[in-house]
């Protein structure tokens, strides 16, 4: 559906985090912003969700194709590279950029659910238990700290359980 405006902490745009989006240049120039090239997935939640925060709106276009993706020929994404590790500095990068710009409250608490539910949980799905002990515990030893920095009652309320 076209959104002249989206309401970013009740729509779910939040969700909506790749970087295939137009992005306006003079936003971009006068932010900044660019991708943080240390990342090796979800550098591109990272930049969308700073563009999302800083920017003065963000609007939806559905009822057009105004954007064309080609895929890769060799299907060669590096979100499908790389093992947990890579999973865990993404969920820290953007649960960090999160907690800088929106203050402490609901609103954060709903921008946080982003990347608990795409990020930081699918860690701890069924597949851990085919896991090898050390695996469990240096996923548990990463995810300690974004739990003690981040977790709320608030959030944990938004979560919705499957």
């Amino acid at each position: 559906e076209t959104v002249e405006r989206a309401d970013l902490y009740t729509s779910n745009i939040k969700f909506t985090l790749s970087a295939q989006k137009l992005f306006r240049r003079d936003l971009l120039v006068r932010l900044g912003m660019a991708f943080d090239e240390k990342l090796k997935t979800g550098e591109d939640a990272l930049f969308t969700m700073e563009a999302y925060l800083r920017g003065n709106g963000v609007s939806v276009v559905a009822d057009y194709t105004c954007y064309y993706l080609v895929g890769r020929e060799d299907r060669n994404q590096m979100t499908k590279k790389g093992g947990y590790q890579r999973r865990f500095d993404s969920a820290r990068a953007l649960m960090g950029l999160i907690a800088d710009l929106a203050p402490a409250g609901p609103r954060r608490d709903s921008l946080m659910v982003r990347p608990f539910v795409i990020t930081l949980l699918p860690q701890f799905g069924p597949g851990l238990v085919k896991q090898s002990d050390a695996v469990r515990r240096k996923k548990m030893a990463l995810a300690a700290p974004l739990m003690d920095a981040h977790w709320t009652p608030e959030l944990g309320r938004r979560l919705k359980v499957h």
